[in-house]
């Protein structure tokens, strides 16, 4: 029996009949034709509001956010976090150039001397993506006032992977750093903080960080073949990915950054940076969603939804479609050089070299559990998760996009962390690079697995 969708496309515009609103409208049908979107769309375009209303993919009985509602944002809580660090350096009380622990964060760490603000905000700071020394420090902890910074000052020293500003890598960590920095300076617990600084400001009233009395809307996870509810509290993702908001108290967002209403020029410079373009992914278990701000091309697109799409290249593919619609271009992202050698080279007599070539093939070529079972079997026993969502997302890739194909291969020695890496890329995105992480004990297993994007998408997030 065929799937029956169900679209519930709201207009607030009354320019439907608009040729360009005709088509966005049918780009969006064909998006959610084949995804699994349940929640909202806005798109503007020079000042017109092109599209403003609900997608829905499913004839299911998901509940589904109105544009007052507020859901968990994940990584578009960064969008909050750098606006209120970059205002509070514009009032005299952050310094991007000195470092954190010159200003009272993370003080009895050695890596609090070495990074800045700048470094933080840039994701330059030689930080890991997560913090993942034992499980107590999983999460962020809040205290009686319903502050982190207490708990994150108590983080264990460890070495960075690169000193300040020589790479970028992209890392959570560093925005609960911020986020301390900010009940810091301002001596309020974030939703105190933000709520000054930002959200009463713009009259956000479904906006905070901490859950209270809030009721955030739940979201829903796809578990053995249907839709579960999730109703966790992902409040302690902080302010990397802690932080909920509503459509319509983005797009308030979103109009005060055209302006200088609250924040000043140099703050909006900063900002949006030298290409005038914020686009930021954020996605959750059970929440996909994207903010994009084009002040070249005066173009905004927020997407709002409650569920944990199966497959995250749909967000992008609805992005690239919108966009081409109205004539939006990006600029080319500067690439990084790396000497590569041919696959062909890897020698079967070597076991490492002979699993990686095999490993290699099957991210090429297969599915989701071939690439499981040869990196388990490379790697040191229980090192490797089964459900770990890194082995689907990779498959996706050989089947979505064209002429994916490994580019070649390289040892990394000389920067942590240190492994054997191989390079895809395809003719529709960037490249993506994929370390083995070796075993100090023993040097012929897989300890675990390091993945860095290049200018391609990758679970949800441009890079």
């Amino acid at each position: 029996m065929s799937r029956i969708l169900l679209f519930a496309i709201s207009f607030i515009t009354l320019a439907s009949c608009h040729s360009k609103n005709r088509k966005i409208q049918e780009v969006v049908q064909k998006a959610v034709a084949q995804s699994d979107f349940n929640g909202l769309l806005y798109i503007e375009q020079n000042g017109e509001v092109l599209f403003n209303g609900s997608i829905r993919f499913t004839e299911s009985e998901l509940a589904m956010p109105n544009e007052d509602t507020p859901i968990y944002l994940a990584s578009l809580s960064k969008v909050f976090t750098e606006g209120a660090a970059l205002q509070l350096h514009d009032n005299g009380l952050i310094n991007l150039s000195s470092s954190i622990s010159d200003q009272g964060v993370n003080e009895h760490q050695q890596f609090g001397s070495l990074i800045t603000p700048h470094h933080l905000l840039e994701m330059r700071s030689g930080l890991p993506r997560e913090f993942s020394y034992g499980e107590e420090f999983a999460q962020v902890i809040y205290d009686e006032l319903d502050r982190a910074g207490p708990f994150l000052d108590t983080l264990p020293d460890f070495e960075l992977s690169f000193t300040p500003r020589s790479d970028e890598e992209y890392s959570n960590l560093n925005y609960w750093i911020l986020g301390s920095m900010i009940e810091e300076v301002t001596d309020a617990n974030p939703d105190r903080a933000f709520y000054d600084l930002i959200f009463d400001r713009l009259s956000m009233r479904s906006s905070g960080l901490v859950k209270s009395d809030t009721d955030v809307l739940h979201g829903y996870i796809f578990e053995d073949g249907a839709w579960a509810k999730d109703d966790s509290d992902y409040s302690s993702r902080y302010a990397s990915g802690g932080f909920y908001s509503s459509m319509n108290d983005l797009i308030a967002l979103s109009k005060a950054l055209e302006s200088d209403s609250i924040f000043s020029d140099t703050v909006l410079n900063r900002f949006f940076g030298d290409d005038g373009r914020k686009e930021v992914y954020g996605s959750l278990p059970s929440f996909s969603n994207v903010f994009i701000k084009d002040c070249n091309k005066g173009y905004t697109l927020i997407l709002l939804n409650n569920t944990g799409l199966r497959d995250l290249m749909n967000i992008p593919g609805l992005v690239g479609m919108i966009e081409a619609n109205l004539g939006i271009e990006k600029l080319e992202a500067p690439r990084r050089v790396v000497q590569l050698e041919p696959i062909s080279v890897l020698s079967d007599s070597i076991t490492l070299y002979r699993n990686f070539a095999e490993w290699i093939e099957a991210v090429e070529r297969y599915g989701e559990d071939e690439i499981f079972q040869i990196i388990d079997r490379s790697s040191v026993p229980g090192s490797m998760a089964k459900e770990d969502r890194t082995w689907a997302d990779l498959s996706s890739l050989n089947k979505t996009l064209p002429n994916f194909r490994a580019l070649g291969y390289r040892w990394v020695r000389d920067k942590d962390p240190k492994g054997i890496e191989v390079w895809f890329g395809s003719d529709e995105e960037g490249k993506i690079a994929i370390r083995w992480i070796l075993s100090e004990t023993d040097s012929s297993l897989v300890e675990n697995v390091f993945i860095m994007p290049d200018d391609i998408t990758w679970q949800g997030k441009s890079y």
